[in-house]
């Protein structure tokens, strides 16, 4: 009778504590803002170790099987249990139950936090913002077709050039949470970048937001199914929105290749007037002027007069110059050369130095066309600003065409053609 009740006493024990590891993290490696929803799955084989660590920042349960690639942390307090982890193996999916609890861990660590983590760990494994994302969108389009798969896992994604929207405020249907996240996935698929945004009824959603939103349905199911509607209420400038989540994962080549050191002494180069780029025109000279008067460092002037020509100016396809900056000013048009002209020209009567950079590239499109672009001197480095694409690229990025593979006709202070 004592074995009988020993039993059962065990199996409650067991079922209680089932549920799987999920983690949010808020930076790469300190693990002191960890939120974690876990316990250990019940298994039969004799030879699983069932076990688990508690520290004061977080509860990791874990199995340990001898035969699997593991480790043994063994913590030096004797009033602790021994808790084996598994080696952080790259899956390949993930399933659906485990990308909703990790949706539950983020949205309580938004809501507490009113920021974004910037990676969240999912069965010992760390993945950042932009693929948490795309995992997110794929479970709501699964859950709307009611589909039951795993996800399969997009690695190396990339976070927006961009991120910006607008103020959202209202409710959202499954059906509109589910064609958002059609877009974002169509996106993602295309580029290997997550989008700035995302196009609603209510306008263009930021990235963050759009986060905020799919984790939020995913929270609120009931009996697995999406909810009929959601309330959404973040504002433009929120704390939320501020933030852009990075999580580099460890042996990524972080380094810019299309940056360039600055060699002491030629500043003075990249400051002056050119043929089409009109640097003393008074009303470029008045629009820099305004662009820049509520900055104060040259980093922040230069990436608010990228982000004017950005969003003021369409991009055109034809060869060559045809406006220069005065005129390309006055239609808010132009191809990569007078883009960039216009660019270069506002950076230089803001006292900026700036210069061209031209070459062959490959485009996503898989084509290779000559092609124009600029850098801006900040500090010490040349920082690589392309004004040719607005969805994929930003200051200092570059996502549009391949920058470990295209041919480097020059760097120079004006452009003849």
């Amino acid at each position: 009778m004592k074995k009988i009740n020993l039993f059962l006493l065990f199996l409650i024990f067991a079922i209680f504590l089932s549920m799987n590891t999920v983690s949010a993290m808020d930076n790469n490696d300190n693990g002191s803002n960890n939120i974690v929803y876990s316990s250990f799955d019940v298994v039969s084989d004799s030879d699983v170790v069932s076990s688990f660590n508690v520290t004061s920042s977080s509860v990791v349960i874990s199995s340990y099987s001898p035969s699997s690639n593991s480790i043994r942390n063994e913590n030096s307090n004797n009033n602790q249990a021994k808790s084996y982890v598994n080696i952080n193996i790259k899956p390949k999916n993930v399933s659906q139950y485990d990308i909703v609890n990790a949706s539950i861990s983020i949205n309580n660590y938004i809501v507490k936090n009113k920021k974004l983590p910037n990676y969240v760990t999912i069965n010992n494994y760390k993945f950042s913002m932009p693929e948490f994302i795309y995992l997110l969108s794929k479970t709501v389009e699964y859950k709307y077709k009611n589909v039951t798969s795993n996800i399969i896992i997009k690695y190396g994604l990339k976070n927006p050039p961009r991120s910006r929207g607008e103020s959202i405020s209202g409710n959202f249907s499954s059906k509109q949470c589910y064609k958002y996240a059609l877009r974002i996935i169509e996106f993602i698929t295309n580029y290997n970048v997550v989008p700035n945004n995302v196009e609603t009824y209510l306008g263009k959603m930021q990235y963050q937001t759009a986060i905020f939103m799919f984790v939020k349905i995913l929270s609120t199911q009931g009996s697995g199914n999406l909810p009929e509607t959601i309330f959404v209420n973040v504002k433009k400038n929120s704390e939320l929105n501020k933030k852009l989540p990075n999580y580099i994962r460890p042996g990524t080549n972080t380094k810019n290749v299309l940056n360039n050191k600055y060699k002491i002494g030629t500043a003075k180069y990249y400051l002056s007037a050119t043929k089409n780029c009109q640097v003393n025109d008074k009303k470029i000279k008045k629009l820099a002027k305004f662009i820049t008067k509520k900055y104060k460092s040259r980093l922040q002037k230069a990436i608010a007069i990228y982000d004017w020509v950005m969003d003021k100016v369409e991009y055109k396809f034809y060869y060559n110059t045809k406006y220069g900056a005065k005129k390309t000013l006055s239609t808010k048009k132009g191809n990569c050369v007078d883009k960039s002209h216009l660019l270069v020209a506002l950076c230089r009567a803001s006292k900026i130095p700036s210069r061209y950079v031209y070459g062959n590239c490959k485009f996503v499109s898989g084509s290779w066309i000559g092609h124009v672009w600029t850098q801006i001197l900040i500090g010490k480095k040349w920082i690589v600003a392309d004004p040719s694409h607005y969805s994929l690229n930003g200051f200092g990025i570059v996502n549009n065409w391949d920058p470990y593979s295209y041919d480097l006709y020059g760097r120079s202070s004006q452009i003849g053609f």
